[in-house]
């Protein structure tokens, strides 16, 4: 939940008294909210919605048969409950597209104007007398200013969430914030020498990143060429050499990526993993292939389960997780502290997201064409804005290819579309390929 007052752009922090529900909530979370911000004192809800979401705008809709009949049996304390939930000020505003929080967020901007307003999600529901919600509107009259409610996580979940920095506490559980970060920035970086690595790490602070992750598992032929990447396995005391430069260079974590050796017949990983543990590396990322497999067969976890039984850092999994069982097969076969995916993402970008519901529940959603066709035009717009006109054109043709091979079942076989796909020059046109699909 997050509050915004246009006119000032201080920013405070509110930590709530509240403490998370007892109770897990199977149920839409939409009630839930409607509920607390009427406890709050808020008397217009905009609800953003968006494809498949009606149900929401009818759950609001009065029922004039069930008022009636709670009032014939004379179940006031009832009829009261969905009198309030019926009596109050309800929009709603579709996103025609799936554009994320921030453009869902503007599709109110003309209904809004230059007033405060709150920003409610169903992510984590808290309970306390004085609602989450109004303590927010309360700090936000005190302040005039923007505030946004945090709560505190152990250290070592820091890379889970996003992070603000305090400058001051101005009352209890309320703080002036200087800055925050979504996430905390990792870049990786490769080298063949340790005098490299160890300027390459070095320079990496001035782009105020919050850790670096060593590749030594890129199987590419222009990086093994120069004995970079997964080359350097053939070479114990060189990765020594490179790992201790990049803890050395820095006081923020290190982190390694790499492969389980350079061939069959060298399959280190025992002794580098402990290396790096030694030296001081914080985790250690490994694809479950050797160099000379490239992408062949099939990944073997063996190994990274007993990394993971000899090592006390972070041991992270890589490799053929191409969908939800598979990524529960492979933690429950290695323990891993978490999982690397790369190629499995290729062309549908939903799989964390399914991997995330299947951990929580058992289930996860399959997506419909027109989801996949949606979910490609915004894909592909980013690709335009990010690259630009020229470049965008060519990196969007290798994307819509992922997508149209990673989801046959869905679309069906319209690879050879790819042809033709390849020859469109323009932004706008690829897009109108897109949508004719």
């Amino acid at each position: 939940m997050s509050g915004l007052n246009v006119e000032n752009f201080n920013l405070f922090a509110k930590k709530p008294t509240a403490k998370p529900a007892q109770k897990p909530i199977v149920a839409p979370a939409t009630p839930e909210i409607v509920e607390e911000a009427i406890q709050s004192g808020i008397e217009d809800i905009i609800i953003v919605t968006g494809k498949a979401k009606r149900p929401i705008e009818d759950h609001f809709d009065a029922n004039v048969e069930l008022e009636q009949s709670l009032a014939s049996q004379g179940k006031d304390e009832l009829l009261a409950l969905v009198e309030e939930t019926t009596g109050i000020n309800i929009h709603f505003i579709r996103q025609k597209r799936p554009l994320g929080l921030g453009h869902a967020v503007l599709q109110a901007k003309a209904f809004v104007g230059n007033e405060p307003f709150i920003v409610m999600l169903g992510d984590d529901i808290m309970e306390d007398e004085i609602p989450l919600t109004k303590q927010l509107i309360n700090t936000y009259d005190a302040t005039r200013a923007s505030a946004l409610a945090v709560m505190q996580i152990p250290h070592e979940d820091t890379d889970k969430y996003g992070v603000i920095a305090p400058n001051e506490e101005v009352s209890p559980g309320l703080y002036d914030v200087n800055h925050f970060v979504e996430k905390p920035k990792i870049i990786q970086i490769s080298g063949v020498s340790p005098e490299y690595v160890y300027e390459a790490a070095a320079s990496c602070l001035g782009l105020g990143v919050d850790a670096i992750e060593l590749n030594m598992g890129c199987p590419a032929k222009k990086v093994c060429n120069v004995l970079a990447g997964s080359a350097l396995l053939k070479d114990e005391a060189l990765v020594a050499k490179i790992l201790r430069a990049a803890v050395d260079a820095v006081d923020i974590p290190i982190y390694l990526k790499t492969r389980l050796g350079w061939d069959h017949n060298n399959k280190n990983i025992l002794t580098i993993a402990q290396m790096a543990q030694d030296i001081g590396v914080k985790s250690i990322a490994i694809h479950g292939r050797t160099r000379s497999d490239f992408y062949t067969g099939e990944a073997d976890f063996a190994l990274i389960a007993e990394v993971k039984r000899r090592l006390q850092i972070p041991v992270f999994a890589n490799g053929d997780i191409i969908s939800p069982e598979k990524a529960l097969q492979v933690m429950q076969q290695t323990d891993a502290d978490g999982l690397y995916i790369g190629r499995g993402a290729l062309g549908k970008p939903w799989l964390f997201q399914q991997i995330k519901d299947y951990f929580a529940t058992g289930y996860y959603a399959t997506p419909d064409k027109d989801f996949i066709i949606e979910l490609m035009l915004q894909h592909i717009e980013l690709i335009h804005q990010h690259y630009g006109e020229v470049l965008g054109v060519r990196y969007a043709r290798k994307h819509f290819k992922w997508y149209l091979q990673a989801n046959l079942s869905i679309l069906g076989d319209i690879t050879a579309l790819f042809d033709v796909f390849a020859k469109i020059e323009g932004v706008d046109e690829q897009l109108a390929f897109i949508e004719r699909l």
